[in-house]
C-alpha cells in the first residue's frame, strides 16, 4: 500500500517559515512564497516500503529555498519602504519644513532594522549607499530653524550609527573595480569624520586608511588622462587622510602631490586643485595644504605670508568660519591656476604684476589680459584706462564674476583704435593716490587716464578698499574712503593732472550713486572735467557698452537691479 506524508522535518520548516513571514515587514503569510514552498512539500511525498520512509527531497534544500524566498520578500518590502522614505526626505529638504523633517526622523527611527536588511542586498548596495550619503549630508536650513536643526541631529545620529554597524559590508564592497561606486562608499566613511563625534571620526579615518593606496592609484592614473578623472571627491578624501591619517599615509600622499608640482604644466594645474582642497581646514591651524600653497607662492619670488593672506581676505567674511568654505578653496585654486599659467607663458610675470601694479589676486582677472598687460607695459603711445579693484572682498564677488566683464571690455575698447587696459589693486586710500601718481610719472604729458573703473564694496557714504589688520589701521581708517573726508583729499582737486578732459569714472560699488551720497560728493570734488557714474542701490555691474569713436571712450554702464546715476560737477545729469 502506498502512503503519502510530509516528513516531520519538513513540517517543522513549514511552521518556522510561517513564523518568519508573520514577523516580516509584510505582516502576514505571502501567497507567492507559500505556493513555492508547497511545491517543495509536494515533492516530499514518500513511499513507505519495507518499513522505511523514503523522502525525495533533501531537507537542507527545502530550508535553503524557504530562507531564500523569505529573504527576498522581506528585502523587497523594506526596500519599498526605504525608497518611500527617500522621497519623503527630498520633499521636506527642498521645502525647508521643520515639522516635516521631525516626522521624517520618526519614520526613519521607526524603520528599525529595516535599513540593515536593505544594506544587506549586494545588488542595490551602491544605490542605497548613495542615498544614505545624501541623507547624512543634510545641512541645517533657515526655515523653521530650531525644529529643523533638532530633527537633523537625530537623523544624523541614527544614520552614523547605521554606517558603523554596516561598515564591514561597505568596506568589503570597495574593490577598485568601479571608481564612482568606491568613492561613494568611501564618502560614507568621510561622513563619520565630518559629522560624527570624535570616536566615530576615528573609525571613519581608520576605514579610509585601508584604501589609501587606491586613492593614490587614482591620482597616478590621472597623469595619463584628460582632466576630470580625479575629482573633488578624491581630493576631499585625500584631505582627511593628510590631516588625520597615520604618518606613513600622510608622507606617501604628500609625495604624490609634490611629484605633480614638480612636473609639467598640466600636472601642476592638477596639483593646484589638490592643494586648494587640502588647505580647506586651515582655520583650525595651518595644515600641509596651506604649507604647499605658500611654497608655490615663494617659488615665484612673492612674499608667501602676505600673498596668501590677501587671497583669504578676498573671501572676506567667509573666512571667519571654523572650517574653510568651498568659496575659499575656489579662490585659492583660481589664484594658483592663473599664477601657474602666467609663469608658464611669461616667467617672472607674477612678480612684475605685484611690483608694478600691486596685483596679488591673480585669479580674479583674465589670464590673457594680464599677459597682454605685462607685454605691453612699455607702450606709452596709445591711450589707456585703469581698472582698480579693492584688495578687500567680503563676499568673494570680484573673484567669481569680473573675468567676463573685463574680457569683454578689453575687446570692445580696441574695436576702432588701440586702447590699453591697466589693472591695479588697492588696499587703502594711499594706494589709490600712488596709482594716480605712478600713471602720471610713467606717461608724463604724453598720455593721461582716458577712463577709470573702481571695483570695491561700498555704501552711500563709504568705499571699502582693504581690511584693517592692525590697531593703527582701525584708528586711521586708511582702508576706507568716507564721504565726509572727500574735500580733504587734495589730489581730487588736481584731476586735470591725471585724467583726460571728459574722462569717465565708473564706480562698481554698491549704493555709491545714491543722491547726496559719496559718488555725488566725489563728482563735486572732481569738477566738470570728469563724469562719475554709480549705482543708486546695492548692485553689481551687469554690462558696459563702449563707444570709441570720440577722443576718449564713452561708456554706457548697466547695473543689475539699480539705476545708473551720472554726475558732473556734483550735479545729476
Amino acid at each position: 500500500m502506498i502512503e503519502s506524508n510530509y516528513s516531520p522535518d519538513i513540517q517543522n520548516l513549514h511552521e518556522d517559515t510561517n513564523r518568519k513571514m508573520l514577523e516580516s515587514s509584510s505582516g502576514g503569510i505571502n501567497k507567492k512564497i507559500t505556493n513555492k514552498i508547497k511545491n517543495v512539500f509536494h515533492l516530499d511525498r514518500g513511499i513507505k516500503s519495507g518499513g522505511k520512509n523514503i523522502n525525495f527531497v533533501d531537507n537542507n534544500l527545502a530550508q535553503n529555498l524557504i530562507d531564500s524566498e523569505v529573504k527576498k520578500e522581506v528585502f523587497s518590502e523594506n526596500y519599498k519602504k526605504w525608497n518611500n522614505l527617500i522621497t519623503d526626505y527630498r520633499n521636506v529638504k527642498y521645502e525647508y519644513d521643520g515639522e516635516g523633517l521631525e516626522n521624517f526622523a520618526k519614520k526613519l527611527e521607526g524603520f528599525g532594522e529595516g535599513i540593515d536588511i536593505v544594506l544587506g542586498n549586494t545588488e542595490t548596495l551602491y544605490e542605497t549607499t548613495r542615498q544614505l550619503s545624501e541623507l547624512t549630508k543634510l545641512r541645517d536650513r533657515d526655515g523653521d530653524k530650531n525644529r529643523y536643526k533638532e530633527a537633523n541631529k537625530k537623523i544624523k545620529k541614527y544614520l552614523l550609527e547605521k554606517i558603523i554597524h554596516n561598515s564591514d559590508k561597505f568596506d568589503a564592497s570597495i574593490k577598485g573595480e568601479n571608481k564612482n561606486n568606491d568613492l561613494i562608499t568611501m564618502g560614507l566613511f568621510k561622513n563619520l569624520v565630518d559629522y560624527g563625534d570624535e570616536a566615530q571620526a576615528e573609525i571613519g579615518v581608520e576605514l579610509l586608511q585601508r584604501h589609501w593606496m587606491l586613492l593614490k592609484k587614482n591620482l597616478d592614473d590621472e597623469k595619463d588622462r584628460e582632466f576630470g578623472f580625479f575629482g573633488f571627491e578624491d581630493m576631499e578624501l585625500y584631505q582627511v587622510l593628510m590631516d588625520r591619517g597615520e604618518e606613513t599615509v600622510k608622507v606617501n600622499l604628500k609625495e604624490s602631490i609634490e611629484d605633480l608640482l614638480n612636473a609639467d604644466y598640466k600636472s601642476r594645474i592638477m596639483a593646484s586643485r589638490m592643494i586648494s582642497v587640502l588647505s580647506v581646514s586651515a582655520w583650525q591651524g595651518e595644515n600641509q595644504g596651506v604649507a604647499m600653497v605658500k611654497r608655490e607662492i615663494e617659488k615665484i619670488g612673492l612674499d608667501p605670508e602676505e600673498t596668501y593672506k590677501y587671497w583669504i581676505e578676498s573671501c572676506g567674511e567667509l573666512n571667519m568660519e571654523k572650517t574653510r568654505t568651498v568659496a575659499e578653496m575656489s579662490v585659492t585654486q583660481g589664484n594658483l591656476e592663473t599664477m601657474f599659467f602666467l609663469e608658464e607663458e611669461l616667467p617672472g610675470s607674477c612678480k612684475f604684476l605685484k611690483e608694478k601694479y600691486n596685483i596679488t589676486n591673480f585669479g580674479r582677472y583674465p589670464k590673457e589680459v594680464l599677459i597682454k598687460q605685462c607685454r605691453e607695459n612699455n607702450d606709452k603711445d596709445n591711450p589707456f584706462g585703469i581698472l582698480i579693484y579693492a584688495k578687500a572682498d567680503h563676499s568673494g564677488a570680484f573673484s567669481f564674476r569680473e573675468k567676463q566683464l573685463i574680457e569683454q571690455l578689453d575687446e570692445d575698447i580696441n574695436l576702432n583704435k588701440k586702447v590699453n587696459l591697466r589693472i591695479f589693486e588697492a588696499g587703502s586710500k594711499w594706494d589709490l593716490a600712488r596709482i594716480l601718481i605712478k600713471c602720471k610719472k610713467w606717461y608724463g604729458e604724453k598720455q593721461k587716464i582716458s577712463f577709470a573703473l573702481l571695483g570695491a564694496h561700498g555704501s552711500d557714504d563709504s568705499i571699502t578698499l582693504g581690511f584693517a589688520r592692525t590697531v593703527e589701521d582701525w584708528n586711521s581708517f586708511t582702508h576706507f574712503i568716507f564721504k565726509g573726508e572727500i574735500e580733504k583729499i587734495k589730489s581730487l582737486n588736481r584731476v586735470g593732472d591725471f585724467f583726460e578732459k571728459n574722462a569717465q569714472i565708473i564706480l562698481a560699488s554698491c549704493s555709491t550713486g545714491k543722491e547726496n551720497g559719496i559718488g555725488q560728493k566725489i563728482s563735486e570734488a572732481l569738477g566738470t572735467d570728469v563724469e562719475v557714474v554709480a549705482p543708486d542701490r546695492e548692485s553689481s555691474v551687469n554690462s558696459i557698452k563702449v563707444d570709441t569713436t570720440e577722443t576718449v571712450p564713452k561708456f554706457k554702464t548697466e547695473y543689475d537691479g539699480a539705476i545708473c546715476m551720472t554726475y558732473l560737477g556734483g550735479q545729476l545729469k
